[in-house]
């Protein structure tokens, strides 16, 4: 199971997000409250992915630390914050975050970005050990390997060409330098960099067009060669050489490779339509998934948040103007405090379709817990006093206040 670092500032919004994750079945490995303190933990727990608040206490803010944390350990970071300006996500995108989530957060948004940024995690992994397999097979291949960019530079050289050349890379640090050295003569350069420039601008992706050049190694031998080029997708080209005294022999060995290459190309891309498939259904069943768990918990919030206020509030309101003693006043209040406690979680997603009021009658409840007199709300809509009252008067009946006459500021200023 793969291990989380939440670097938070705010303990309970810290608190709160590590109680979320664990509860969709992720690891949580620690909390850390300042930059820092990020750096070491990620250091003693070496966690697979952080979540990194940006604005944190101390002299390091989060970009720092994701920063620090990326050159000394690799661990990607999602950057959870409410700062949306462009000089802050300008910062975070230097450090090339796995993901970035803005405030308030959604258990939906953050379970998916984090499931994303594990298998883009898992993607790269794999990029990575191929890397290092294709690295550990070119330095032992028995011929001459290169890669060359779209400018003829030299990126990469494996042992066999340096043997057959005898250039290295600080020999040769850009397409001009190596024509030069390789072909000394003004003349003959200027025909192989023709053929070069054509064959990069002609062929396809993929596509490998042989050329054969008299090419003088760095103790001035001149190399009767076999230059194989295959063009990649950013324009980059693969190059394999041979002598030709080893031709027939480096040919049969090239074309086994190749079908091979091809067999295990045709095979991963069939793996990978089939994984992309499957993705796909996933990720739907996901989305519906995510829809009715969000619509089943709107509608417990809105049971519970109406019951109390309609089936226990009421009855409570009615005990306390009773002819009760000072004790079971207390106790009354005591409880009428607890359940307000209680549904308050609720009570902050409270929607106007939770209490069924009209666009209308919102903004003239919202003027109403600024303080705005009947008076000045009829002349901000430019209507009469009396379809004001007549607008108070509906509000009042559908929060549940037309018989109780409580003070409808007051009421309301206890919705947020």
């Amino acid at each position: 199971m793969a291990k989380l670092l939440i670097v938070e500032d705010d303990p309970v919004v810290g608190l709160q997000l590590e109680e979320t994750l664990k509860s969709m079945g992720f690891n949580v490995a620690g909390r850390a409250l300042t930059g820092k303190e990020a750096v070491s933990m990620a250091a003693d727990l070496n966690p697979d992915l952080i979540l990194m608040d940006i604005v944190l206490p101390g002299d390091m803010d989060g970009i720092e630390a994701a920063e620090v944390i990326k050159q000394k350990h690799g661990i990607p970071v999602i950057f959870i914050t409410g700062h949306t300006e462009e000089k802050w996500v300008n910062r975070a995108k230097m450090v090339e975050p796995f993901g970035y989530i803005f405030k308030p957060l959604y258990d939906h948004q953050i379970k998916a970005a984090i499931e994303i940024a594990l298998h883009r995690i898992q993607i790269e992994t794999q990029l990575m050990e191929s890397e290092v397999r294709f690295k550990q097979i070119a330095k032992h291949s028995p011929f001459p390997i290169s890669i060359v960019d779209s400018d003829g530079r030299y990126l990469y050289l494996n042992d066999k060409f340096i043997e057959l050349f005898g250039y290295t890379l600080d020999d040769i640090p850009s397409g001009r330098e190596w024509f030069n050295k390789a072909f000394p003569d003004t003349a003959y350069r200027k025909k192989a960099i023709s053929e070069w420039k054509s064959d990069l601008k002609n062929t396809t992706v993929y596509e490998s067009r042989q050329r054969e050049f008299k090419v003088t190694g760095k103790d001035g031998e001149v190399h009767h060669i076999i230059f194989n080029p295959v063009t990649l997708e950013n324009g980059r080209q693969f190059i394999t050489y041979e002598d030709l005294t080893l031709r027939h022999q480096m040919e049969d060995a090239l074309k086994k490779e190749k079908n091979k290459l091809e067999r295990m190309v045709e095979k991963r891309t069939e793996e990978l339509n089939i994984k992309s498939l499957n993705l796909e259904d996933a990720n739907e069943a996901l989305k519906n998934i995510i829809k009715k768990r969000e619509e089943d918990k709107n509608e417990l919030e809105e049971k519970v948040l109406l019951n109390v206020g309609r089936m226990v509030l009421p009855y409570l309101e009615k005990m306390k103007n009773s002819d009760l003693d000072s004790t079971q006043q207390i106790y009354i209040e005591i409880i009428e405090t607890s359940l307000k406690e209680i549904v308050s979680p609720f009570s902050r997603a409270l929607s106007t379709r939770y209490i069924n009021l009209t666009p209308k009658e919102v903004q003239i409840a919202n003027l109403i817990k600024q303080g705005k007199s009947t008076k000045e709300i009829s002349i901000i809509f430019d209507l009469s006093k009396r379809t004001i009252d007549a607008h108070r008067n509906h509000i009042r009946k559908k929060l549940g206040l037309k018989k109780k006459g409580g003070n409808l500021r007051t009421h309301l200023l206890t919705i947020r």
